[in-house]
């Protein structure tokens, strides 16, 4: 969906590719999308962007979508309030829709500026999100009683 913004640049994917969340597809989707295409609006070539995961102390998993553009360019409490845009072009409600979306969810969202990068974290409680056991290798069975 974002093949043409990416303008060939890749995006950095660092995911357990065993990582199930426990959520609607199309909204996450639709935050993704929504987090994504702010953060290629505010990187231009050939600044770089991606998407990382990863389990905290506590138990939840951060999503976050990053960034290496100027930085936060408002106040991140605006950032979140509906028709409120740093865009020339921007209708101010894709950020407004995320958090929703996240909310509805029961996780939390929020940026910030960690070292060179934009950050905009979604937190996932532990409950609705694991990692699923890796596939057996060729050769290899599953010991346990038949059904």
């Amino acid at each position: 969906l974002l093949r043409d913004r990416l303008g060939g640049r890749p995006l950095e994917l660092e995911i357990d590719p065993l990582l199930d969340l426990d959520c609607d597809r199309d909204g996450m989707t639709q935050v993704l999308i929504n987090l994504l295409t702010n953060a290629l609006d505010a990187c231009p070539l050939p600044g770089r962007v991606g998407v990382q995961c990863e389990a905290l102390d506590d138990g939840r998993l951060r999503l976050c979508v990053w960034d290496m553009g100027p930085g936060l360019q408002a106040d991140i409490g605006k950032l979140f309030q509906p028709w409120f845009t740093t865009k020339k072009t921007g209708s101010g409600l894709g950020l407004p829709i995320t958090r929703r979306l996240v909310r509805a969810h029961g996780w939390e969202i929020g940026a910030q500026r960690r070292r060179d990068r934009t950050c905009f974290d979604v937190l996932i409680p532990r409950e609705e999100w694991h990692l699923r056991p890796p596939p057996l290798d060729e050769g290899q069975f599953e010991s346990g009683p038949l059904k």
